[in-house]
């Protein structure tokens, strides 16, 4: 494959579908992009040995000729998925761009709250302010989905040590505990009604306590209770009362918490 087309200025799906099949495809990895005008008839394009086109062109990746529930996105996707092994946690982190890629090009995310902060008012933005440059904005656009897939590899993370958390009801509130290093673990338990979560590495290099800021929670009496039961360790109390941390990226020197997980979580209850 040594050629991909798609429309003069591309959207996110036609974008997501050159970043998809150059991040995965090995024979579509140095393939030259290029951008043709459209027309009644998809655009003066089509598919050859050579060439792969991508929402024009009528072709294998191109929704247009009558694939009304895929996008370019999802056809490109599908596709790799019969040519390349792929592993199970980068699948699903894959799969949920893809998913948005599909919502977004079919109109589903029109209504969204702040649309003008979501990606695709970003690469529309970036390229009116690029001189309409359709390549530099593709560039941009994949700039964008590397740290769009990397997030959402986290979320996979998120989810699968969600699945082995535990629920309780603390001094403070309803409480959770996690085992697990994934970033947002704290927002996606108040997102489901928590008042208060506690996490814990794998390693037992990183601990913490984080409470809702939208709670009156103070965690004062479990900050004294830590300096009885796990005096060794270096807790770090935040000016807000609602964390405490002990370890981590940003300390990796303090002395540690000496707390198995029932009794890091016996410490809230």
């Amino acid at each position: 494959m040594k050629k991909l087309l798609t429309h003069i200025r591309p959207h996110l799906d036609d974008i997501c579908a050159f970043w998809l099949l150059k991040r995965y495809l090995p024979e579509a990895q140095d393939a030259e992009i290029g951008f043709v005008a459209t027309n009644a008839k998809g655009g003066d394009a089509h598919d050859d040995e050579d060439t792969a086109c991508v929402g024009v062109g009528r072709g294998k990746y191109d929704e247009h000729k009558g694939d009304v529930n895929d996008c370019s996105t999802t056809l490109v996707w599908k596709d790799i998925l019969t040519k390349v092994q792929i592993d199970p946690s980068e699948r699903m982190a894959v799969q949920k761009i893809v998913d948005w890629a599909f919502l977004e090009d079919t109109g589903r995310l029109g209504a969204e709250a702040r649309r003008s902060f979501a990606v695709p008012a970003i690469i529309e933005g970036y390229f009116d302010g690029h001189d309409r440059d359709s390549f530099a904005v593709t560039q941009f656009g994949f700039t964008l989905l590397d740290a769009v897939v990397t997030a959402q590899r986290n979320e996979v993370k998120i989810e699968n040590a969600w699945a082995a958390r535990k629920e309780f009801v603390s001094r403070y509130g309803r409480a959770v505990a996690v085992i697990g290093d994934a970033r947002g673990l704290d927002s996606y338990a108040y997102n489901r009604g928590f008042d208060l979560i506690a996490i814990m590495d794998g390693s037992g290099r990183y601990h913490t306590y984080r409470a809702n800021a939208n709670t009156d929670i103070d965690l004062t009496p479990t900050r004294d209770l830590l300096a009885k039961i796990d005096p060794t360790a270096e807790w770090y109390f935040h000016h807000s009362k609602k964390m405490l941390i002990c370890g981590g990226d940003h300390s990796p020197n303090t002395p540690i918490s000496k707390l198995t997980f029932d009794q890091f979580v016996e410490a809230i209850t």
